[in-house]
């Protein structure tokens, strides 16, 4: 899984996805929802059933995204990091065709980012070592690709949050959460709110130790926003 995203990072380097050229070329070489008429190709299905399983009348789910994908690596300490690095590489508002659903995509990539957006604000910035120096220097950017994406879709709030940690006017992790818990929970929430908690519960059961403080944190800012009866389900949404 590491290696494929890995690999995934070197393509996203090498394609303008802003570019509905890309896209549409992505899209064409899909592969199809139903095996086909064509004789190799049902061959091929036929033996894929007898691997797993599947019933040849039953339709081959649809493509959910790379999105929620990626979002998975977050929940295993052996992908998180590569996992976050792509997730860094895809914060634009552009293909939402390959990379999620356009109505919970810029959410769940908040949601996704957040916590390591966080953990950057909790490093002494005294006398930094490169390493973590080029880190906070790519939240900041990051934070900046967040903000042009919620321009884009007409969300000053959220923008002007992400823009001023971007210019280190955002000191703490208790102050980062305290500005973007309520505005997400006023544009995606009760709707929407079952994915993004079943997200950090996740994320809060198998991710990473040093995350554990940062999304409980979290939680705590987006429960205090949310009507109780829309999170007491956070697996509905589950895909």
């Amino acid at each position: 899984y590491s290696q494929v995203l890995e690999l995934f990072l070197r393509v996203i380097d090498r394609l303008t996805f802003q570019d509905r050229t890309t896209e549409h070329v992505l899209l064409s070489s899909m592969p199809r929802d139903d095996p086909g008429s064509d004789a190799s190709d049902m061959g091929s299905f036929q033996q894929l059933k007898s691997k797993t399983g599947v019933d040849a009348g039953e339709k081959i789910p649809a493509f959910a995204g790379v999105q929620p994908l990626v979002l998975r690596g977050l929940m295993s300490t052996v992908s998180h990091v590569v996992s976050v690095e792509v997730l860094t590489h895809i914060t634009f508002p552009a293909c939402d065709s390959i990379f999620g659903d356009p109505e919970t995509r810029l959410l769940m990539h908040i949601v996704g980012l957040l916590p390591w957006l966080c953990l950057q604000l909790s490093r002494d910035t005294r006398g930094l070592a490169l390493p973590v120096y080029q880190q906070q220097q790519k939240s900041c950017s990051v934070a900046v690709n967040i903000a042009t994406w919620c321009q884009a879709r007409s969300l000053e709030g959220l923008a002007t949050v992400f823009l001023a940690y971007s210019h280190g006017e955002i000191k703490s992790i208790n102050n980062l959460l305290a500005c973007v818990a309520p505005l997400l929970c006023a544009q995606w929430f009760p709707q929407h709110s079952a994915l993004a908690f079943g997200h950090l519960l996740r994320l809060l059961e198998r991710g990473p130790v040093e995350y554990y403080r940062v999304i409980l944190l979290f939680l705590k800012e987006l429960l205090q926003h949310t009507p109780v009866e829309a999170a007491q389900s956070p697996r509905s949404e589950e895909r």
